[in-house]
């Protein structure tokens, strides 16, 4: 669930004007970010974990000033940045913990939120100094191995064939200490770890989208109260979580495209799209490899994390003869999805996303629906099939019962399944449903923030 003005992909199709928030949520799916492309460092290990100026060289490089660093016991090298509001006479000690989702985000990437994301916020948390940490595989190794082995996998999934790339083994992807994305060890640590080194207690939580699904990773130290704006679902089989993301996909394209009434009329238009800008192969400006079949499905999953009216305009130009520019959108979108760069490179924020959303959800032997939206999707979560019992283990920690929880979930959100509301309802959190709004738009933060009477 991954979640930009997006360089090079402006036009008709883009706005002009988009809030900081929002493209940092679709940073991941809409452009092949310089941040994107770092996945690793040559650095050496900094072992002094305290003071933000004993790792300030772990910075160096990072477009902002915010820019703060410390070492887990591990050797683990964790970025973060704590925006304190420039109006405030004192300095609070309550923090509130701000997680954009992903998993896959650059926090110190492209689109760095700033001032955007203050200004986005509950008017109870205008005062409150703000965390916000950097995801692990910005700063991971990126070993040649694995490297090759998420190629491969593109390659496959890219025509909509199954895959028996090894991404799984090659890349340590469910490993205790696997470097790419959180596990709720390794969240918790660099919670407590921030936390003590600058002097905050932790006061609130305030998750967007899968940033939503990271409060259960925290229990020691856990936030007095949450906010969790269009999150992830508590807890589901895979097959369920699966369909409800192809479903949720499905009536986003049906409430947006004018000549798709139904499910049928949608899958028509997308397969013919696919046939029409992938026929004969034609070679797509600025790209190395030629459209293939699951690059459309690709490119309807990046939309859905845009407002309307671009989904909109996006399947108006897919009803008409296939141009050169369709073919070089279609293109920057799917190649977006995949973090894909370069000529044959894949960014290793991907990996971040099938090392956290994997072992949320059991039960990964899945098989391919016959639409195209529900097979790629089916088979862009293929390393998930390799998830052991062991890894699943240590995401099944559930909600706190402590942590006073509200909800805003939009009702037809196209990212989010429709369980989700009801998996954090079983769980004891409070829920509103805002009849408008985009996944990655906090407006909906409000509406909890006076029902929980902060």
């Amino acid at each position: 669930m991954k979640s930009a003005p997006v360089g090079g992909v402006a036009g008709s199709f883009f706005p002009r004007r988009r809030s900081a928030i929002s493209a940092l949520i679709i940073v991941v799916l809409l452009s092949a970010l310089t941040g994107c492309r770092s996945g690793a460092t040559d650095q050496p290990e900094n072992k002094t974990a305290g003071s933000p100026s004993a790792t300030a060289g772990k910075c160096s490089g990072v477009r902002s000033a915010e820019c703060r660093s410390v070492t887990l016991a591990s050797g683990r090298q964790v970025r973060y940045a704590i925006l304190r509001p420039a109006a405030a006479t004192t300095q609070g000690t309550g923090a509130v913990l701000a997680d954009l989702g992903g998993p896959g985000i650059s926090l110190f990437g492209m689109h760095w939120p700033g001032d955007a994301l203050r200004q986005q916020l509950p008017k109870q948390l205008q005062a409150a100094p703000l965390l916000l940490i950097e995801e692990p595989w910005v700063t991971a190794t990126y070993p040649a191995g694995c490297k090759a082995a998420v190629t491969s996998l593109f390659r496959s999934v890219h025509v909509l064939a199954t895959s028996d790339a090894p991404v799984s083994t090659s890349c340590k992807l469910y490993d205790r200490d696997q470097p790419w994305g959180w596990t709720p060890e390794t969240f918790t640590e660099a919670v407590k770890v921030i936390l003590a080194t600058e002097g905050l207690t932790l006061d609130g939580y305030l998750g967007l989208s899968f940033g939503g699904h990271r409060l259960t990773y925290l229990r020691d130290p856990a936030p007095k109260w949450a906010i969790l704006v269009n999150p992830a679902p508590l807890d589901l089989p895979a097959t369920e979580y699966l369909s409800g993301r192809v479903s949720a996909l499905w009536r986003s394209v049906e409430g947006n495209c004018p000549q798709c009434p139904g499910r049928q009329a949608g899958t028509r238009l997308i397969e013919q799209a696919s046939r029409s800008l992938t026929a004969g192969q034609p070679a797509v400006p600025g790209r190395s490899v030629p459209l293939a079949g699951g690059d459309v499905a690709a490119a309807t999953l990046a939309l859905s994390y845009r407002d309307t009216a671009v989904m909109r305009t996006f399947f108006k130009a897919l009803s008409t003869p296939a141009k050169e520019a369709d073919r070089k959108l279609v293109g920057r979108l799917a190649d977006g999805v995949w973090s894909r760069y370069g000529t044959d490179e894949i960014s290793p924020a991907v990996l971040a996303y099938w090392a956290e959303v994997c072992p949320s959800y059991p039960g990964w032997s899945v098989t391919p629906p016959a639409d195209t939206l529900g097979r790629f999707l089916t088979e862009w979560h293929g390393p998930c099939a390799a998830l052991t019992p062991e890894a699943r283990q240590r995401w099944t920690l559930g909600l706190s019962p402590t942590v006073a929880t509200c909800v805003s979930m939009l009702a037809d959100d196209p990212v989010v399944p429709v369980q989700s509301v009801q998996t954090w309802r079983k769980a004891g959190a409070q829920v509103i449903q805002p009849a408008r709004g985009e996944h990655s738009d906090l407006a909906g933060a409000q509406g909890c923030a006076d029902r929980l009477k902060l």
